[in-house]
């Protein structure tokens, strides 16, 4: 019992280690069990269903395009395949992923126009055209601004 008093750095008994090291590696030990109820944690739905498949942000990225910028082009970005904007040939005009908005069910997607203050910087400013979010199982698009 010398393994209960024991306390690590965190505060961690060694015996309580030992369990979480158990528990994360799905070690049985006979007479313990290892179960853990779930029930009184708040986690977001996509623990819960692990299995189903979510569009990716890219994924999202384009349904918003073809609804809401179809004539821009994709650019990559440097050193990437699989990342990228949409921009408007001629013009300043982008179309962005954001991040995850929300309890992480929705991708969030910027549409705005890059305008130069100071040509010589090139520092300018951001004008907001519009905010989308769609939602990772369905792929529904929600116009958050018009």
């Amino acid at each position: 019992y010398w393994m209960t008093f024991y306390q690590t750095k965190r505060g961690y008994s060694m015996r309580q280690l030992l369990l979480y090291f158990f528990i994360i590696f799905g070690i049985n030990v006979p007479g313990i069990d290892l179960t853990i109820d779930t029930s009184g944690f708040n986690l977001p739905d996509y623990i819960y269903h692990k299995n189903e498949q979510y569009i990716t942000p890219m994924e999202a990225l384009d349904l918003v395009k073809e609804h809401y910028a179809d004539n821009f082009d994709k650019i990559y970005e440097k050193n990437s395949t699989d990342k990228y904007i949409y921009k408007l040939t001629f013009a300043d005009y982008y179309l962005v992923y954001e991040g995850e908005v929300g309890t992480e069910k929705d991708y969030l997607i910027h549409l705005y126009e890059f305008v130069v203050d100071e040509p010589e910087t090139g520092i300018g400013h951001t004008v907001t055209y519009g905010w989308y979010t769609v939602d990772k199982e369905s792929g529904e698009i929600t116009e958050q601004i018009n």
